[in-house]
């Protein structure tokens, strides 16, 4: 009898490490379906606010437009800049602006 439990709890100790793992994908999946979803939302915002511009126009997006398009807060835009992904253009000591173009390519890098 001992036996047959013994072998019972190692049976159940192994479904329950399965189970810890498939818990483990399904947040990663989740996480990576949230990521596409966010990229789709941005990507129809952007054309939504006709924001698709082809290489020859790029046009200047002030911080407000840019975390607006990205649904971002300013401290998550700024450790963007800070990364490199995206580049500010600083006109003088209090304004900045981020081209058109260079957000298309961010976005399109997630």
């Amino acid at each position: 009898m001992s036996g047959e439990i013994r072998i019972f709890q190692m049976a159940l100790e192994r479904l329950m490490d399965d189970v810890q793992l498939l818990k483990e994908e399904n947040q990663r999946l989740n996480q990576r379906v949230e990521s596409c979803e966010n990229r789709k939302m941005i990507e129809h915002n952007l054309e939504h606010e006709g924001a698709l511009v082809n290489e020859k126009e790029d046009v200047l997006l002030d911080t407000k437009e840019v975390r607006k398009l990205l649904r971002v807060s300013h401290n998550t835009l700024q450790a963007i800049v800070r990364s490199g992904k995206l580049k500010q253009i600083r006109l003088n000591e209090r304004n900045i602006r981020y081209s058109k173009l260079g957000l298309m390519r961010y976005i399109s890098s997630l």
